[in-house]
């Protein structure tokens, strides 16, 4: 009998310590998370809208040359748009190409990959505008400023400076050295023929 009251003392020590680590950490917790409480209350209350800087290009009239191109912006807010939220729109004066979604990077960064530029009309000026939906309740939309790009893409294969200079050089390279090897054969010829 005296067994049993010492396993049921233990068993009543346990539960009380059980509900003593409860109500205090019950206690405490409001403490520990008042930075999260508060957090949550500004997501609920937040009427502020993303701020969007471009970081690529970060002029306007940037001139594109290549077949792809990365734009990339930062994007600041006290609730940062989730992946799908914010979209990147390609038009001209009259025309509007496409809205696409930018993929998130790292930090506060966004890209966007711009591909298949040559399918589009060359030197032409287009203008680029990003959309940011931050994720608090109120859903506030940003809108960047518009930037303008210029798209000069050497099409057809043709040469630049650079690549026309390259180009004859390898020329006269190459016609120098199939001379130095007729130039050597027939020298070689001729002195077998004199030996002989």
């Amino acid at each position: 009998m005296k067994h049993i009251l010492t396993k049921r003392k233990f068993f009543i020590f346990l539960v009380i310590v059980a509900y003593s680590l409860n109500l205090t950490i019950f206690l405490l917790t409001p403490k520990i998370l008042s930075n999260d409480a508060f957090s949550l209350g500004a997501a609920n209350d937040d009427t502020t809208a993303p701020v969007i800087t471009f970081v690529k290009p970060d002029t306007n009239d940037t001139s594109i040359r290549t077949r792809y191109y990365d734009f990339i912006v930062n994007i600041t807010d006290a609730n940062p748009p989730l992946p799908g939220n914010v979209t990147i729109e390609i038009s001209n004066a009259s025309i509007s190409f496409f809205n696409a979604s930018m993929l998130y990077d790292q930090g506060i960064q966004w890209f966007f990959s711009w591909e298949n530029t040559t399918s589009y009309p060359n030197e032409n000026t287009y203008i680029i505008r990003v959309r940011a939906i931050d994720s608090s309740s109120n859903e506030n939309a940003g809108l960047s400023n518009d930037l303008s790009v210029f798209l000069d893409i050497n099409e057809g294969g043709g040469f630049d400076t650079l690549n026309f200079v390259l180009y004859i050089i390898a020329v006269v390279f190459i016609f120098a050295l199939i001379m130095l090897y007729f130039n050597k054969k027939r020298v070689f010829l001729k002195k077998f023929k004199d030996e002989s």
